[in-house]
């Protein structure tokens, strides 16, 4: 076949976070001779159809913009940001590596970043709200919030004085260093701006997941608008910490860009992939890829990844022995329905709102009592044996 969908319902061992669950139901869809676009602009007129004439409770905000990784981890923190409102993170590394505060140039030395949220109006929240922030953010796994506000009274930025902010860092920075904070983050009389150093991975963790708490408790969006965006440009490989070795980003069969394949041997983390995810008010909502369709480049990649000759055959040897006898260039994609339903039902705050029989946190189904034990006969009859470990 040239091309084909199916609705699936799909069985996956994942952890039980709001937007998953071990049982969910997919619209999955492959097609031959098609690019990255061609994949999209359909996705997004299935969309446009469902939202506009299906239900009459949602619009679409923005023309599904199509965004690459780095630029929106760099400003969200996060590969699938909520564009119903502004709040870009600011990068303030730069700033941060000649601060005399060790509590932001030790994690950059270490390797890591610092990131600002400036809103404006919020220095009007008390010491208990600023605590709270810092609460949420340390249950993310941060250290530590540190915060600028700037007095609403201020007339302008150009007369500021020690005495026109309040901070929990005026301790340990300059006034000239406040004012640089200030100047880069374009903060105007009024503003809270957030700051946070660590890790990438904390900041872009915690600093994405403040973006979203603060824009939910002063009400930034209207819960009735969808802003779809196109992720593109994904890394092909991570490297695992735990494995110490490079992983794919997504799966083995994703294909780089055509001239990132030159990248293999000598910057594999700098490969980009021909892999895209349409995510919606923070949430995503289908991941899809162009595929590798030759079997000399796909065993590149096996090669990479550390598979021997045996082990290649054994485990993917039908896959390449089909593409040996020739495979079309070919793509697909997979939305999530369950996860569109979440977003176009009001009050429903995770896909276990919107699912039959729908799994708790621990994997159980309360209404049938499952998992429960199994009867030694039927375990003998499939020839399976339960062991301890000690």
């Amino acid at each position: 076949f040239e091309k084909y969908f199916q609705i699936a319902r799909c069985f996956r061992d994942e952890d039980l976070r709001g937007d998953r669950q071990l049982e969910h139901t997919q619209l999955d869809i492959e097609m031959s001779f098609v690019n990255e676009d061609d994949v999209m602009t359909l996705i997004k007129d299935l969309y446009t159809e469902i939202i506009e004439n299906v239900v009459d409770n949602r619009t679409i905000v923005g023309s599904f913009p199509k965004l690459s990784y780095d630029d929106v981890m760099d400003k969200y923190g996060t590969d699938k940001p909520d564009l119903r409102f502004g709040l870009e993170l600011i990068n303030l590394t730069e700033i941060a590596k000649t601060s005399s505060a060790h509590v932001l140039t030790n994690p950059i030395n270490e390797g890591g970043i610092a990131k600002a949220l400036m809103i404006p109006g919020l220095n009007k929240y008390s010491r208990r709200q600023l605590d709270d922030l810092v609460a949420f953010v340390k249950t993310r796994g941060g250290k530590g919030l540190m915060y600028i506000g700037i007095s609403e009274e201020l007339s302008t930025i150009d007369n500021l004085t020690i005495e026109d902010i309040r901070s929990s860092v005026s301790k340990i920075l300059t006034i000239d260093e406040i004012k640089s904070i200030i100047d880069f983050t374009n903060a105007s009389p009024g503003s809270l701006i957030l700051i946070m150093a660590d890790s990438s991975k904390v900041v872009n963790t915690c600093m994405s997941q403040l973006r979203n708490e603060i824009a939910e408790r002063e009400e930034l969006f209207d819960k009735s608008e969808m802003a779809f965006a196109f992720i593109t440009n994904f890394p092909v490989f991570e490297w695992d910490d735990d494995m110490n070795n490079w992983q794919p980003s997504h799966h083995l069969f994703t294909s780089p860009l055509e001239k990132d394949w030159d990248l293999l041997d000598t910057s594999p983390g700098d490969m980009r992939a021909r892999h895209y995810d349409l995510v919606c008010n923070g949430m995503e909502l289908a991941s899809g890829s162009i595929r590798i369709h030759s079997r000399e480049k796909l065993e590149k990649i096996l090669d990479f990844l550390g598979y021997n000759d045996k082990s290649k055959i054994e485990r993917f040897g039908q896959l390449l022995e089909a593409l040996e006898y020739g495979a079309p260039p070919h793509g697909g994609i997979a939305p999530g329905i369950d996860r569109l339903i979440t977003l176009l039902t009001d009050n429903a705050e995770s896909i276990r709102d919107v699912i039959a029989f729908p799994k708790t946190q621990s994997g159980s189904d309360p209404l049938f009592g499952t998992p429960s034990l199994i009867p030694k006969e039927q375990l003998e009859e499939l020839h399976i044996m339960i062991s301890e470990i000690d």
